[in-house]
C-alpha cells in the first residue's frame, strides 16, 4: 500500500461527528431534561469526538503516520500492536444501536446516561437512567380527569380524557404535548382511533362519533355519526368504522370517510355498565367485542364483517372480559377477574397469566405483550405494567410499578404508555 493510499484510508475512516449527527444549528433544548430533543441518534460527548476526529485526520499528514509502512510499501500492523481505545469503543457499541452511534461510538456512562442507558443509543425518552435501566416518566397529569383511551400513530401518543378536564390531545414522548380539542367542544370523549385518514373519537355525552381529518384538529372536529346512545369504543377496517353503541347494546357500522347513517350489525349480549365499557376489535373476517359485567356468564362475541350478521359467542363463559387485542396467534383477552387469555380462531382458550388484580389495558408488538395490573381493590392503587413474550406470555417481567388505577395501554417502536383513572399518562422506554 502506498503512502497516498494510506493517507486516503485514514481520512475515509475518520468522518467528522458533525456530519454523522447532522444537527441543525437552531435545534431547541429541553431545559427540564437537560438534553437535546430529537431521539436516540444524538451522541454524548460530541465535542470530544469532533476534536479526536480532527486530530486523527491531521495525523495522516505527519511523518509518524508514514513510518508505519515497511520497505515494500505495505502497512506493518504489528509495529504498534492493538489499539486499546478502539477496542473500548467497539465494546461500548450495541449491535442494535443506530447507525450513527454504532459508527461513531458513544462517550457515555451507560449506567446513568439517559441517551445511552444500558447500551449505546438506548434513549430513555423523558425518563431517568438508573443502573442501566430506563425509569418511567410522567407525560400528562390532570387533577380532575381520567384517561379513557390511548393510541399511538406517527410518533405521537393520542389520548382522550373524561371528566371536568375533558380533552383530546397528543404527546410527543421527547418534546411534550398539545391539546387538540378542549372541553368547550367535547361532551365525554372515550374510544379513540387514529390512522392516516384522521383522528376519530366517540363522545359518550353528546352521543356522536366525530373525527378530525388533519391529525391535529386544526378546523375542529366534524360530526360523523349521530343517533347513538353513549358510544364507547371504535375500530376500523378499510373505509368502514365499527363502534359499540353502549347504552343501546348494539354493534354498528358506518363510513369512516364521510358523514352518514349507520347500520346495526348486532344487538343485545353486551354490557351497558358505566365506565368499564366493552371493547371492540376487527380483523379481515369478523368484529369482536367484550362483555364485562353481564351478570355472571360473560362472553367475547363475534359477528361477520359482511352480512348476514349472525352473532355467536367466540369464547366460553368468562369472568368479566374487558380488554381485547388481536394478534396473529389469536385474540388476547384481559378479564376483570384477573386472567390474561388467548382465544385461537378456532375458539380454543388458553390461560397465559393469572393474578389477584384486574387485567386491564393490553398492547402488543411483534415480540411482546404489554398489560396493566390494576392494583389491589378497592382503591386500585400501586398497579403495574407487565411485559411478557409472545405467543405464550413467557418470561414475565414487571417494567413499571406504582401506577395508581391504570387502564389503557399503548406502545410504539420506542416506548410503552399507560393511562390512569387518576388523570395521568406514564411512559417508559422499551427495555
Amino acid at each position: 500500500m502506498t503512502r497516498r493510499t494510506l493517507w486516503w484510508l485514514l481520512v475515509a475512516l475518520t468522518p467528522s461527528c458533525a456530519s454523522l449527527l447532522d444537527i441543525p444549528s437552531d435545534v431547541e433544548t429541553d431545559d427540564q431534561l437537560g438534553r437535546v430533543d430529537g431521539g436516540s441518534d444524538a451522541v454524548a460527548g460530541d465535542a470530544a469526538d469532533e476534536s479526536e476526529a480532527s486530530d486523527a485526520a491531521d495525523a495522516a499528514d505527519t511523518p509518524d503516520a508514514v513510518d508505519a509502512t515497511g520497505e515494500d510499501g505495505q502497512v506493518d500492523a504489528e509495529l504498534d500492536g492493538p489499539n486499546p481505545d478502539a477496542e473500548d469503543a467497539e465494546d461500548a457499541v450495541s449491535e442494535d444501536a443506530s447507525p450513527d452511534v454504532a459508527e461513531a461510538g458513544c462517550v457515555a456512562d451507560l449506567q446513568t446516561d439517559p441517551r445511552h442507558c444500558g447500551r449505546c443509543g438506548h434513549d430513555c425518552l423523558g425518563g431517568d437512567c438508573e443502573n442501566g435501566e430506563c425509569k418511567s416518566f410522567l407525560m400528562l397529569g390532570v387533577a380532575d380527569g381520567y384517561v379513557l383511551d390511548l393510541v399511538t400513530f406517527g410518533g405521537f401518543v393520542y389520548y382522550t380524557v373524561g371528566g371536568p378536564s375533558r380533552s383530546l390531545g397528543r404527546i410527543d414522548p421527547w418534546t411534550g404535548g398539545e391539546v387538540l380539542v378542549d372541553s368547550a367542544s367535547l361532551g365525554m370523549p372515550s374510544g379513540l382511533l387514529v390512522d392516516e385518514d384522521g383522528v376519530y373519537f366517540a363522545d359518550r355525552s353528546d352521543d356522536v362519533i366525530s373525527y378530525c381529518p388533519d391529525l391535529v384538529c386544526a378546523g375542529g372536529p366534524i360530526t360523523l355519526v349521530t343517533g347513538l346512545n353513549s358510544p364507547t369504543d371504535l375500530a376500523a377496517w378499510g373505509d368502514d368504522l365499527y363502534a359499540i353503541d353502549n347504552m343501546n347494546e348494539r354493534i354498528v357500522r358506518a363510513s369512516k370517510v364521510a358523514p352518514g347513517p349507520f347500520e346495526v350489525m348486532a344487538d343485545g349480549e353486551m354490557s351497558a355498565w358505566g365506565w368499564e365499557y366493552p371493547r371492540i376489535a376487527v380483523d379481515e373476517t369478523s368484529v369482536y367485542w367484550s362483555e364485562p359485567y353481564a351478570g355472571g356468564d360473560d362472553y367475547v362475541w363475534r359477528v361477520p364483517r359482511v352480512s348476514p350478521w349472525n352473532k355467536v359467542p367466540f369464547s366460553g363463559a368468562l369472568d368479566s372480559p374487558a380488554e381485547i387485542e388481536i394478534t396473529k396467534d389469536g385474540l388476547l383477552v384481559g378479564t376483570l377477574g384477573g386472567s390474561l387469555l388467548r382465544i385461537t380462531p378456532g375458539g380454543q382458550t388458553t390461560s397465559l397469566a393469572t393474578t389477584t388484580e384486574e387485567v386491564r389495558g393490553i398492547a402488543t408488538d411483534t415480540t411482546h405483550i404489554y398489560w396493566a395490573k390494576s392494583g389491589p381493590q378497592p382503591d386500585f392503587l400501586n398497579g403495574s405494567l407487565v411485559r411478557c413474550e409472545l405467543p405464550d406470555c413467557a418470561n414475565k417481567e414487571t417494567i413499571v410499578t406504582g401506577i395508581d388505577d391504570p387502564w389503557p395501554v399503548a406502545n410504539d417502536t420506542v416506548g410503552v404508555y399507560v393511562g390512569t383513572w387518576k388523570g395521568r399518562i406514564h411512559g417508559v422506554a422499551k427495555p
